[in-house]
């Protein structure tokens, strides 16, 4: 079973580690990203930070979401990591829908970015694609950790500013 699915650019970090694994029940940590896959010296920094017990993958997003559908009827808890939000909204894309709701960690400021929330920056593509998932019914909240108040993608400024609103 996945019990959270999150977009996070640092994937696996003291945050992730520390304070999400303590409110979480997890056996195994799910990366779905095409640059990491390939990297496979970075994919051993990732799995060698993971606590005791609990395994990480890595997989690029065509068998991520073979593996996610997997992961969906195990008896195991998973986390799912998408390291940029394009990898999770192509999986959309390809008609499976993973969850009603994504959290939404740190983002590192980028060119042409601006801050939807603390220590979340966006670039233009994002922001259309948060809109377009939350019109199709799937949630964004950003959260860097769970003991921060959720702020859902409709209440950021930046919401109102892709529907044009002021």
């Amino acid at each position: 079973m996945i019990n959270l699915v999150r977009v996070d650019d640092r994937v696996l970090h003291g945050q992730t580690i520390t304070m999400w694994l303590k409110h979480i029940s997890c056996d195994g940590i799910l990366i779905v990203d095409d640059d990491l896959f390939a990297n496979k010296a970075l994919g051993d920094v990732y799995r060698s930070i993971a606590p005791d017990g609990i395994r990480v993958y890595i997989f690029p997003v065509e068998e991520g979401i073979r593996k996610l559908k997997e992961a969906e009827k195990s008896q195991k808890n998973y986390i799912v990591i998408f390291r940029w939000l394009r990898s999770f909204y192509r999986v959309v894309e390809s008609g499976y829908v993973l969850t009603k709701e994504i959290n939404v960690g740190p983002a590192s400021t980028r060119d042409g970015s601006e801050l939807a929330v603390k220590s979340i920056y966006l670039i233009p593509d994002e922001i259309a694609m948060y809109e377009d998932l939350w019109n199709r019914g799937i949630k964004a909240y950003f959260q860097i950790i769970p003991s921060v108040k959720k702020v859902w993608w409709n209440e950021t400024e930046l919401s109102r500013k892709a529907k044009g609103e002021k």
